[in-house]
């Protein structure tokens, strides 16, 4: 299953273009702490940028049944640029003189981008859309600045899945993560989705 998200991520990432429909991106790569090894000469590792590095930190499962895990899933965009000075003066946008250095502003359009394109996407068909928790900017980098955007979705894992459960529409029944009372629907191919008749809210659950 990592595989399958690392290259459902990558592949998207990757696809994203800027304003002149040129890669977002020079390079894209599951994350290997290749900021500090970039920033340590003693070590090997030299990328081009603007550059992506994908993290994804597995978080709690929950046993649904039948050999059926729910997994949420965190995954950090670390975005690294190469810049010292944006070149823009933000107390004095029309005066280009007496520059402040240590100023990437670039670095906000790249994250802001890669927001607006990933936020929503669904990298494998057993799992939901990327919402976002959050987004971290460096205060101590150098001309070298990591950003880094924080996202989140929940996945199943149907590796050990028993598909022994069989469901048809309207059917009313109860399951053991506490649904009653549920109407079940087509809700894709391989799933149905649950729709508690008490409770409007929506939850995925693959039967066969």
């Amino acid at each position: 299953m990592q595989v399958e998200l690392y290259d459902s991520l990558i592949s998207k990432v990757s696809s994203i273009v800027d304003s002149n429909n040129k890669p977002l991106f020079k390079n894209v790569y599951v994350f290997n702490d290749q900021y500090r090894r970039m920033l340590d000469s003693k070590k090997t590792g030299t990328y081009l940028t603007p550059a992506c590095f994908i993290e994804m930190n597995f978080g709690k499962t929950i046993n649904v049944g039948r050999g059926l895990n729910g997994i949420d899933i965190t995954y950090v965009f670390h975005i690294l640029d190469n810049e010292l000075n944006s070149n823009t003066n933000l107390n004095s946008p029309n005066n280009n003189s007496n520059l402040p250095l240590d100023q990437n502003l670039n670095i906000f359009n790249l994250s802001r981008t890669l927001y607006n394109n990933i936020l929503g996407f669904t990298p494998i068909s057993t799992g939901g859309p990327l919402s976002y928790i959050t987004e971290r900017q460096s205060y101590t980098h150098n001309n070298l600045y990591e950003y880094r955007l924080v996202l989140t979705n929940h996945v199943f894992d149907t590796t050990a899945y028993n598909t022994g459960l069989t469901a048809a529409v309207g059917l009313s029944f109860s399951i053991n993560f506490g649904v009653t009372h549920s109407v079940c629907y087509p809700g894709g191919i391989g799933y149905w989705r649950i729709v508690d008749i008490n409770n409007p809210t929506l939850c995925d659950f693959i039967v066969s």
